[in-house]
């Protein structure tokens, strides 16, 4: 029991990235840091992220050898992800500054994937019946159109940031709203799951 304890404990960071409460804090911090202080945030954000991929991948590996048992550490391929996590961040900030010279056209990439994470939210809040599911189809086509004008157009380094950054604390409060949304319906689907299944289970005592 001890150890059941000690592994879920150990494996809360994975659990928090799995179900999305740090992506949504990130965005949420890097959008407003982005947004009103696009110069002096910049820095300090590229150095927390390089520095975090390589935290995640040492955490990673490990995991790997020190919680993990054999068959899951096969399922999840921590060592595997681990080494690249760690071999990314290190060449991150090795590389900082050619990195730097494609960050526009990486910001616009960042914002191409998350025009499909957000059809993807739309997707599936209207295949639960959600009457408002267009909310993140819209968010989608604004990362859509700052993509465009990040990576055709271009902006002076300080306006492709701040707008970035709006578009990243428009992405957390969205993805918040998705998040409330899917497991309101989620909730509903249980209830009526446990009714039925009360239903049937007085049906079949009768």
């Amino acid at each position: 029991m001890a150890d059941e304890k000690r592994k879920e404990l150990l494996n809360l960071p994975l659990e928090l990235v799995q179900r999305g409460f740090l992506y949504t804090l990130a965005c949420l911090a890097l959008g407003i840091a982005l947004a009103f202080w696009p110069g002096a945030s910049v820095e300090i954000s590229y150095t927390l992220a390089a520095v975090g991929i390589i935290v995640l991948g040492v955490w990673r590996i490990w995991k790997y050898f020190v919680i993990d048992e054999y068959e899951e550490g096969l399922e999840h391929q921590e060592l595997a992800s681990g080494l690249i996590l760690l071999a990314g961040g290190v060449m991150l900030l090795v590389f900082r500054g050619d990195v730097e010279t494609m960050l526009p056209t990486i910001i616009g990439m960042v914002l191409m994937v998350l025009t499909a994470i957000r059809v993807q939210a739309a997707v599936d809040l209207k295949r639960m019946g959600d009457r408002v599911w267009f909310i993140p189809l819209v968010m989608a086509v604004l990362h859509l159109a700052g993509s465009l004008v990040v990576l055709i157009a271009g902006l002076e380094k300080n306006a492709f940031l701040t707008v970035l950054g709006a578009l990243l604390l428009a992405e957390a409060l969205c993805d918040l709203w998705c998040r409330l949304r899917i497991r309101r319906f989620e909730k509903a689907r249980a209830a009526a799951e446990a009714q039925a299944r009360q239903q049937q289970e007085e049906t079949e005592a009768e």
